[in-house]
């Protein structure tokens, strides 16, 4: 039995791709659409950088959260009990 797949595939138009070149090209002239995009890069890299933001935040909180005073001892207390 042959499996079809009718999901629809989502091309860029000709005229898409030409302002695509023109905005990678001058990227002053750009529209601001949003205070929350981070000016010049594709989305694909904005959720890129979101995320290994968002993972340096955890990494420090944890950091912090790792060296607080008197954490060992109140560990091995708690685990004799």
């Amino acid at each position: 039995m042959k499996v079809i797949d009718d999901r629809p595939v989502f091309r860029a138009t000709v005229q898409q791709k030409k302002q695509a070149k023109v905005d990678a090209n001058n990227p002053d002239g750009i529209a601001n659409t949003s205070e929350d995009r981070i000016h010049g890069v594709t989305l694909e890299q904005e959720d890129r950088i979101r995320a290994l933001e968002a993972e340096l935040e955890r990494i420090s909180a944890q950091a912090e959260l790792g060296t607080q005073d008197g954490r060992e001892q109140r560990t091995r207390e708690v685990v004799s009990e």
